[in-house]
């Protein structure tokens, strides 16, 4: 975007002071979204001209992202849940919490700048709401902030207090055992001489979970609960000196291996 002209004035309007009409990108917004222009300020920082005959026309200069991360989720009841790296918004008529992606979140905003743009008046330069503020790194901006404002705990869809969510039309309750177990319990096996290397348990994990329509952990996040579960299972512990494929040592468990079912693709 061009520099702004230093005979523009340039201004950042409390929410307050704003007046809840159509007329101006900022009061559009925040008559439509008054809480969280409170909390994070107006959308935009705007530019005000006064031509010769002392008409004023508004240009939205620069957005807040702050603002736009903030409706994203807010009144749409929308988490990130950083385990499996996914959206989910609740939809009240199963009563769950269903996934969605950055995408569709990207197109959510852009949606609100296009309506935004066919209100305002003629005194207002839309070209920078259509234009500007819908590019793609401009949106994917705004959606990674978002992500650290609506951040859910590990615990969001799990236990007693826990959120249930729909998954490909199957309703999967918070006390419903976590995937990770799932693939313990179902592929898993002691053997004293055996050993499986975190990659290769990974690997069998996220086929296993798209096999049964399952969202995967990441594999940060598959490792560090994978180890508790296996010390809860069968009383071994992650180490460091397990041989790979190609003969070096890498991360992973002695004493256990895949069941033969898995082995032949049956689990």
């Amino acid at each position: 975007m061009e520099t702004i002209s230093k005979d523009v004035k340039v201004r950042m309007p409390k929410a307050d002071e704003l007046k809840r009409t159509n007329n101006n990108p900022n009061s559009w917004f925040v008559s439509r979204f008054p809480e969280e222009a409170k909390l994070y300020g107006v959308p935009f920082l705007e530019s005000l001209r006064v031509d010769q005959d002392g008409i004023s026309h508004i240009t939205p200069a620069y957005l807040n992202d702050n603002f736009f991360a903030s409706i994203i989720c807010g009144p749409n009841r929308i988490v990130f849940f950083e385990p499996e790296e996914q959206w989910w918004f609740y939809d009240p008529v199963p009563g769950a919490f269903c996934p969605t992606t950055s995408a569709k979140l990207q197109l959510l905003l852009s949606n609100y700048l296009i309506r935004c743009a066919e209100d305002c008046g003629p005194l207002v330069d839309v070209t920078p709401l259509v234009v500007h503020f819908r590019k793609a790194e401009v949106l994917e901006g705004v959606v990674r902030k978002a992500k650290a404002m609506n951040l859910c705990d590990d615990l969001f869809f799990s236990g007693e207090h826990g959120n249930p969510r729909l998954i490909n039309g199957r309703i999967i309750e918070p006390t419903d055992k976590p995937s990770y177990e799932l693939f313990v319990e179902r592929n898993l096996a002691p053997e004293h001489a055996s050993a499986l290397t975190v990659t290769d348990c990974f690997h069998r994990y996220y086929t296993y979970c798209k096999k049964h329509q399952i969202p995967p952990l990441t594999r940060s996040d598959f490792k560090s609960l994978m180890s508790e579960c296996l010390r809860e299972y069968f009383a071994i512990g992650l180490r460091k000196d397990v041989p790979s494929k190609s003969g070096k040592v890498t991360e992973g468990w002695f004493g256990i291996r895949f069941k033969e079912e898995v082995m032949a693709g049956l689990n």
